[in-house]
C-alpha cells in the first residue's frame, strides 16, 4: 500500500508515544510506501526546531528508517484549485501533493480532509483506520502468498 500521512500525524508519531507512533514503527516495518509532502516535512522540521530541538536526531533517524518518497511541491496552479476545495488555505498544498500523488489512504486527525469535497477526491482515514487496514492488507497478502 502507499500510505500518505499528513504534518501533524508524522510530527505527533515523532514526538508523542501514541497511535501515530505505532503507525511509523509499523511502516517502517512492512513493505508499504510512505509518501511525505515535501511541505509536511519542512513544516515538520520548522516545528520540530522551535518547539522540540531534543527530538530533532529522533526525526532524522525516523525519516532515514523509513525511507519516504518525498513529493514535490505541488504547482501554484495545483494549489489554487485546492483552495476551493478545502476550508483551510494552509492545508491546499498538502491535499494538492496527496492528489497528484495518488495515495492509497492518506492518514490525518484534521477533520477538514474528512468533507465530502475532498473524500470524492481522495481516501481519506484516521491513524487508527490506516492501521487496521494495514493490518488487514497484510494478513491478505500472506494468505495469498
Amino acid at each position: 500500500m502507499r500510505v500518505m500521512i499528513d504534518s501533524n500525524t508524522f510530527l505527533s508519531g515523532i514526538v508523542f508515544d501514541g497511535m501515530e507512533r505505532l503507525l511509523l514503527r509499523t511502516l517502517i516495518h512492512s513493505d508499504h510506501v510512505l509518501l511525505l509532502a515535501k511541505f509536511s516535512v519542512s513544516e515538520v522540521e520548522r516545528v520540530l526546531r522551535r518547539k522540540f530541538p531534543s527530538m530533532i536526531q529522533d526525526y532524522e533517524n525516523v525519516l532515514q528508517s523509513l525511507d519516504a518518497e518525498i513529493l514535490p511541491l505541488p504547482d501554484k496552479s495545483e494549489v489554487e484549485r485546492c483552495i476551493e476545495i478545502i476550508r483551510d488555505d494552509h492545508d491546499a498544498p498538502i491535499l494538492a501533493s496527496a492528489i497528484k500523488a495518488r495515495p492509497d489512504v492518506f492518514v490525518t486527525g484534521d477533520k477538514d480532509f474528512f468533507e465530502e469535497r475532498v473524500r470524492v477526491l481522495i481516501r481519506v482515514a484516521t491513524t487508527r483506520e490506516t492501521l487496521e487496514l494495514i493490518l488487514n492488507f497484510d494478513s491478505n497478502e500472506s494468505e495469498n502468498s
